[in-house]
């Protein structure tokens, strides 16, 4: 059956569609549909990565379903001011009860694809394909979905609170595998989202979030000692 769309346009150029009739169904044809593509492993241009946000809160909010979502990971760090921050992917936070209704929102969506091996992809207007991860609360091993968004001007996508996006770091570091993996780039960005907590007047303190404890904050502190000022600035010193 022939759909009806709603056209969108974008910040920064280029447009989205959004279903207008109802949802398609799991099982049709369409929203089955999956190729073999090329995922590209090249960091994002900025303009793509703007594009990509704007296109993503697009397939999200359509007229007849919607699901909550956040931003995290380097496009956040990114669109919050660390305008050097490279990324290959874009992470997209939901709750764990809308997994499936937010993979089902993308890949029916023309700015997005899912392969053969359920990998979802943003189509760059480039032609290049990069990939989507839609990971949950649970995955990420934080205490919930966040119901703040942390203000930003560069582009249409909700991002997550600073509170968010400072606990997801934490809980990256204090993973072995995740550590090994990409510890660097996520010790940088926390010493990042320190700053700017810090900078807004936050305060977390000790207790706020699990992984948060005097034993994490000495360690961080040994390794980057210019987070000491900032860590004290959000309620965790290194007294505890």
């Amino acid at each position: 059956m022939a759909q009806s769309y709603l056209q969108v346009s974008l910040r920064g150029g280029g447009q989205c569609l959004s279903p207008q009739s109802s949802l398609i169904d799991q099982d049709s044809p369409l929203a089955s549909q999956k190729r073999d593509v090329i995922i590209s492993h090249d960091y994002i241009p900025e303009d793509t990565l703007r594009r990509g946000l704007d296109a993503v809160h697009c397939a999200f909010n359509t007229p007849v379903a919607s699901v909550d979502y956040r931003v995290i990971g380097a496009g956040a760090i990114w669109s919050l001011g660390k305008t050097d921050r490279k990324t290959r992917d874009f992470d997209i936070l939901v709750a764990d009860d809308n997994v499936k209704l937010a993979r089902k929102l993308l890949a029916q969506d023309d700015n997005f694809g899912e392969t053969r091996v359920d990998s979802l992809y943003y189509k760059a207007p480039s032609g290049k394909n990069f990939n989507i991860d839609v990971v949950t609360v649970s995955k990420i091993e934080i205490t919930r979905f966040p119901a703040e968004t942390a203000p930003q001007h560069v582009t249409l996508a909700k991002v997550g609170s600073i509170e968010c996006l400072l606990e997801s770091k934490i809980a990256a570091l204090s993973s072995p595998a995740r550590k090994i993996k990409k510890g660097q780039t996520n010790s940088d960005d926390l010493v990042f989202l320190l700053d700017l907590a810090a900078s807004k007047g936050i305060t977390i303190g000790y207790g706020a979030m699990p992984l948060l404890t005097t034993g994490f904050v000495r360690s961080f502190r040994r390794t980057r000692p210019q987070s000491s000022e900032s860590w004290d600035s959000i309620g965790c010193p290194a007294e505890g």
